[in-house]
């Protein structure tokens, strides 16, 4: 459930809402119970996930991070957030991750099959 939350978050900041208008736009009375919401405070019904879901454009088991490609989709909300300098050195950075074995499947399966 933590992943949903940080979604929630995620995407409401990707997209430049404020919690006052996703509060609104959803029916609460006020931002708090999405502050609470976005903290993993509270819990939402399924109901709330698809409005959630409805109101990023997204599946809702994306936003529930359910899918095998979860961490894909946790980068993609990140380099959405960030300009174009940042998004270039996010880039670079996971090149540079890359070039490490360790942190490369590919060899890393190599070097693990060797041993």
């Amino acid at each position: 459930m933590k992943a949903l939350y940080r979604n929630i978050k995620a995407l409401r900041q990707q997209k430049g809402l404020t919690q006052m208008e996703v509060a609104e736009r959803l029916g609460y009375k006020d931002r708090s119970m999405l502050a609470k919401i976005e903290a993993g405070k509270v819990d939402i019904t399924v109901e709330k996930v698809q409005a959630f879901a409805d109101l990023f454009g997204v599946d809702p088991v994306d936003l529930m991070g359910w899918r095998a490609d979860e961490g894909l989709q946790e980068i993609g909300l990140i380099y959405g957030q960030l300009n174009a300098e940042g998004q270039e050195r996010l880039l670079e950075q996971a090149e540079m991750l890359l070039a490490v074995p360790k942190y490369n499947k590919k060899n890393h399966t190599n070097n693990a099959k060797e041993a």
